[in-house]
């Protein structure tokens, strides 16, 4: 039982210093939200490599792309990212392929379909 001890409390010990992060962990914390000097669509256009596949679509639909490049803009955009279009058109050309259709691409799809899809992302909030 002694040997136990002798093995227990220091292992008890050393947990309860391992654990301690002290009162600045807490205290530093910022709650600023950042905030974006521009249009939506500069912002999008900002981040090579996160929003290409967006900004293809938008470059695709001018009314909702100057809509977007309004200084005052009183919209609301949800961004897609590119794997999100990734995904989604991995999962419309397996079932176009399945019925024997052809694959589409960002590129190939219809503005009227390109434009309902992306007005789901659009809010309005005026």
């Amino acid at each position: 039982m002694k040997t136990l001890s002798k093995i227990i409390l220091p292992i008890l010990i050393w947990l309860n210093i391992s654990c301690d992060k002290g009162d600045m962990y807490y205290y530093d914390y910022n709650t600023e939200t950042p905030q974006y000097d521009g249009t939506i669509y500069d912002y999008i256009k900002s981040q090579p490599g996160v929003y290409d596949s967006l900004l293809l679509v938008l470059d695709r639909l001018p009314d909702l792309r100057a809509k977007l490049q309004h200084p005052d803009s009183t919209y609301t955009l949800f961004a897609v990212t590119n794997r999100s279009f990734d995904i989604a058109l991995e999962a419309l050309n397996t079932t176009r392929a399945i019925t024997g259709r052809p694959s589409l691409y960002l590129e190939d799809v219809g503005l009227i379909d390109l434009d309902s899809m992306m007005n789901r992302y659009v809010i309005n909030d005026a």
